[in-house]
């Protein structure tokens, strides 16, 4: 038998085998391994998962002062009195009401009852409304406003805060390392620690807290608690727990026994064979699970057997007469009704009700209900309703916990003498439906009221019996004409009544006046189907003719202002690239002063750059990492300098217009594409990163890396700096078992060392070979990959040759549009097991940021320029700092994306307006026509914001047109209908509608004849 994922299988394989699940107190224990790897699990998919629209649910700040935290605490005080037996999706709308009414703990201390009671309405379970305001009292009068900060005095100290609210205070807010035990949490300490027993039972609840206790963190006491609970209401859940999804699945008791015994049943465990095997040799000798007395079937071991089902004590029924008294002081007066107050104490406590009699009776039938509320409303309001209308409305039921309670409705039009009622308005008043409704009475009167509104507007129409024959009082004949069943027509009747006036000629005698009645029925019941008939022929064509049309209506394609749209893109879009100026559209200023006014000046914007000038020996520049280049030169007059500027500026400033320009020249003309340009990926607003560690041979040696670390102290700058321009999302993984398709060549050197080599026509294989072992993510973002590739030591030291035939340095290469690979031989030193550190992977992190620079378009401006400059001219260029980019390199970064944008919206645009007119059958619905004129729009935006040297604004304009674009040309809708031109309606349809014509056309024909011939008889009667 193998392993179960994390957890000793010892004890699992014995208790599983006993077939009883026997084991003992041992079996339940939280080994320390266990805790620490449940914590940083759970915890970690608590950050992921954790829902967010609870707005009692924030993050807590340190450096909050008592007075916020108090707050805090009452915020959370409030949300866990109302979630107690109540669902999050209902407590969320009382939550805000609440906190709008009573946003501080002082409001609510000063608040009056009826008006907490009035909020707290619907939520049930009343007494929780009145013990928080009056815990909020004794905060606000005895604790000087503040919450207590630990467990223990908040159980002591508030009212109605018992052990689990005073634990989730105390861990969310003042983070002490407390438990909080709730029905979720029960759940899954019982499913993780596989408890059977009753969890109502004081020994099991205290075995639950010391269970939870042990596993609290000294750091995130709050996060874990509410963790424990999310994970109960979200994963593991009562009828149907996500065991897939569970990030403590591999250390829970529950699933492990069901997979062991999964594995069991492969082996014919289950079977009657083995039923007859002798179980494991075990006893239950654990104090706190209940001993099975039979043994369990295979679909028994499930997770959802824990906690211990244990039967509820059913509630128990009650009844009441409700008497809703309505009364009208005048006839365009509002009506008045009577509620009166419950007592302080009890079910309901201090909430507002109509009239209510408590039944002795379950069996008390109406009348006796009736004079029991009547003597009720006598005595306690002293109400004469013997001028009063009063109407009986049924009943309701209300589900309490413990009790399900039948409310009998009456509904009374008071029309007595209102002088003589004894009117205490504390506990008793007259109110007007807009106050009855806004007051806090019960969510079981509230249906009362609804059954009464719905009462006042519902029609009643009377059931009236059908007569037939005139002066017939048989008995007999009267039931068959009454007791007509549902659906049988008149003619089934005539032929019962006929049928039984012949079983009863022996008693009785029809007269000739109801044979002639039967008679002449028959003659109209036919008259009557051939009507009926008639009237079906006329729906079927009514539907043909009707529905042919409108069928064809609805599968028409639709077109949003078509003409308009193409003429309108093709339009705007008319010689755009061929007009559109670069050095006008993208003005770059150069501004030169004398050294000594470096100090002076501060940074310049994107386009405005400084060249400072100073006397030397040697003429040089120097090109700073930010807006600033410093010249030297030996001759200062003016001539001097303005002939070096002109030699020097236009290399270092003005080189990146050739690029803009290649990019337009590459929407008219393909061959004029560079290098550069295809090893770049295509704009998008984000990418999707992925750094893999490529294990060859895993046996031999076991790998891993500090990638996490390596990306924060050499990636997380650079990619913060470019964030202005694109997005990058950062993952990570580790393939083992990674061979690859092609052998490398073997490379054998006298007197030295002999190494493995692939040529450069094998790296696309290479690619090709390793895309099958990357991970797949799904995602409408572009992929860049870097692999960190580490060979067997079989076929190790591995290099790269390049088109000479030497080895690279690196061996590293670049693919284009797809990412990067940096091939690293195992250490000598290494063994069994290697893991790359931080400081392992800064070569290598170098490399990856070198390749990224190069595949979203940053060029090394060095290179590019340094050939461009005379011999005597020095030119040095100041390298980035710990960012990885210049100043000056991510303007041009800026620049060219911009105009990428607006080079892929025109020929994207132009594409759409081409396709829409070559394909006539193709749909343009309004959302796509709204998009096109959205990304005109940004286009032109993007030339408004370059007018004014607002380049930043240009970029999110040029991001927001190509975006557009091409969710108008890629829109799904624009394809529904493009096969199914107006042609292939007769093709599809006509076998279809041939067939049904030819009867609908027949039946026609045959009632149109009908009609002649009734028309010729009457004619001849005539």
């Amino acid at each position: 038998m193998k392993d179960i994922d994390r957890i000793s299988t010892t004890d699992i394989e014995e208790c599983v085998c006993s077939k009883r699940l026997y084991h003992s107190d041992q079996y339940h224990l939280v080994t320390d391994d266990e805790k620490v790897r449940v914590q940083e699990n759970l915890l970690k998919w608590y950050q992921a998962e954790k829902r967010t629209n609870m707005p009692w649910r924030k993050e807590n700040d340190k450096s909050w002062d008592a007075k916020v935290l108090g707050q805090r605490a009452y915020e959370v005080w409030v949300s866990e009195i109302m979630l107690q037996q109540t669902q999050v999706a209902t407590v969320i709308e009382y939550y805000n009401r609440w906190m709008t009414a009573f946003p501080t703990i002082q409001d609510l201390a000063n608040a009056d009852i009826e008006k907490v009671n009035s909020l707290w309405a619907g939520l049930g379970y009343y007494s929780r409304a009145k013990r928080l305001w009056e815990g909020a009292q004794k905060v606000v009068h005895q604790l000087g406003e503040l919450l207590p900060n630990n467990a223990k005095e908040l159980q002591s100290e508030i009212p109605g805060v018992g052990r689990y609210t005073a634990g989730a205070i105390a861990s969310i807010v003042f983070g002490e390392a407390t438990p909080v035990v709730d029905g979720n949490v029960i759940r899954v300490i019982a499913r993780w620690r596989a408890i059977h027993a009753d969890p109502k039972k004081a020994k099991t609840v205290e075995l639950f807290w010391d269970i939870a206790g042990s596993m609290v963190p000294e750091s995130n006491p709050g996060d874990f608690n509410q963790a424990m609970m999310e994970l109960g209401a979200q994963i593991c859940t009562p009828q149907n727990p996500n065991c897939v999804g569970c990030p403590i699945r591999n250390d829970c008791k529950a699933l492990n026994q069901l997979k062991h015994a999964q594995e069991l049943s492969k082996m014919g465990f289950f079977d009657e064979k083995g039923k007859k095997r002798k179980m494991a040799d075990s006893d239950h000798s654990c104090t706190v699970c209940h001993q099975l007395p039979n043994d369990l079937e295979e679909d028994e071991y499930t997770v959802r057997r824990y906690p211990l089902k244990v039967d509820k004590k059913p509630p128990r029924d009650e009844e009441c007469a409700v008497t809703i008294i309505e009364r009208s002081i005048s006839t365009n007066a509002e009506p008045l009704y009577l509620i009166s107050k419950r007592p302080e104490t009890g079910l309901l406590a201090g909430l507002w009700e109509f009239p209510c009699l408590e039944l002795d009776s379950l069996n008390t039938d109406y009348h006796e209900r009736i004079r029991k509320s009547t003597d009720f409303l006598k005595t306690r309001y002293h109400l004469d309703l013997n001028q009063s209308t009063r109407h009986d409305l049924g009943n309701v039921v209300h589900l309490f916990s413990h009790i399900r309670k039948v409310y009998h409705i009456e509904w009374i039009q008071y029309q007595g003498n209102l002088d003589v009622i004894d009117i205490d308005e504390g506990q008793v008043k007259w109110v007007a439906l807009t106050e009855l409704k806004a007051s806090p009475i019960p969510t079981g009167l509230k249906k009362a009221l609804k059954l009464l509104e719905k009462f006042k507007t519902k029609t009643f129409t009377p059931l009236k019996k059908r007569t037939v024959f005139d002066g017939c009082n048989f008995g007999w004949l009267n039931f068959v004409l009454t007791e007509n069943p549902a659906g049988r027509s008149n003619a089934h009747m005539m032929q019962r009544i006929v049928t039984s006036s012949h079983q009863h000629l022996g008693r009785i005698k029809l007269s000739a006046n109801i044979q002639v009645r039967i008679q002449l029925y028959c003659t109209m019941e036919q008259e009557n189907t051939g009507k009926v008939t008639r009237l079906v022929v006329f729906a079927f064509w009514s539907v043909v003719l009707l529905g042919l049309p409108f069928w064809w209506k609805t599968t028409e394609v639709y077109r949003a202002n078509y003409y308009q749209l193409s003429t309108e893109i093709k339009a705007k879009l008319a010689d755009k690239l061929s007009s559109f100026k670069y050095k006008a559209n993208f003005p770059i200023d150069v501004s030169v002063y004398e050294q000594e006014k470096a100090k002076g000046h501060k940074e310049a914007t994107i386009g405005h750059y400084f060249i400072y000038v100073d006397r030397a020996d040697d003429t040089g520049l120097k090109v700073g990492s930010e807006r600033s280049s410093f010249l030297k030169i030996n001759d200062m007059t003016t001539n001097s300098i303005a002939n070096t500027l002109a030699t020097v500026i236009p290399p270092v400033y003005l080189s990146e217009y050739e690029d803009l320009g290649n990019m337009a020249c590459h929407f008219e003309q393909e061959n004029k594409n560079d290098v550069s340009s295809m090893r770049t990926f295509k704009y998008s607003s984000q990418y999707e990163t992925t750094f893999s560690l490529m294990n060859n041979n895993p046996e031999n040696m076991k790998m891993d890396w500090e990638i996490r670390n390596a990306v924060n102290s050499y990636l997380s700058l650079f990619l913060k700096e470019v964030s202005i321009v694109s997005n990058f999302t950062i993952d990570s993984q580790i393939q083992n078992y990674a061979p690859l398709s092609l052998k490398p060549y073997f490379k054998e050197r006298e007197g030295k060392p002999n190494y493995y080599y692939f040529e450069p026509q094998h790296l696309p294989h290479f690619v090709n070979s390793a895309e099958w072992n990357l991970a797949s993510t799904i995602t409408s973002y572009p992929s860049i990959n870097f692999i960190l590739y580490v060979p067997s030591v079989e076929e190790a030291p591995l290099r790269v040759h390049d088109s000479k035939g030497q080895p690279l340095l690196t061996s590293a290469f670049l693919i284009p549009r797809w990412g990067g690979i940096v091939i690293k031989n195992p250490p000598k030193s290494a063994r069994n097991e290697y893991t790359f550190t931080k400081e392992d992977l800064q070569p290598i992190m170098k490399i990856f940021l070198s390749q990224l620079r190069s595949l979203i378009g940053i060029h090394d401006l060095e290179s590019k320029i340094s050939n461009k400059f005379s011999a005597n001219c020095h030119v040095t260029f100041e390298p980035a700092t710990r960012s990885g980019i210049t100043t000056l390199e991510k303007d041009n970064l800026i620049r060219s994306r911009t105009m990428e944008n607006v080079v892929n919206t025109i020929s994207t645009l132009k594409s759409l307006a081409q396709l829409v007119d070559e394909i006539p059958n193709m749909v343009v619905e309004d959302h796509i026509s709204i998009k096109v004129h959205r990304s005109l729009d940004a286009l032109d935006s993007v030339s408004q914001a370059l007018s004014r040297d607002s380049y930043l604004e240009a970029l999110q304009s040029s991001i927001e047109t190509v975006e557009l674009a091409e969710k108008a040309f890629f829109d799904p809708t624009m394809v529904s209908m493009l096969y199914f031109p107006d042609e292939h309606k007769y093709a599809i349809y006509m076998p279809l509608f041939v067939p049904i014509s030819v009867p609908l056309i027949m039946a026609l024909l045959k009632e149109i004849k009908k009609l002649k011939q009734t028309k010729n008889i009457k004619m001849k009667d005539e």
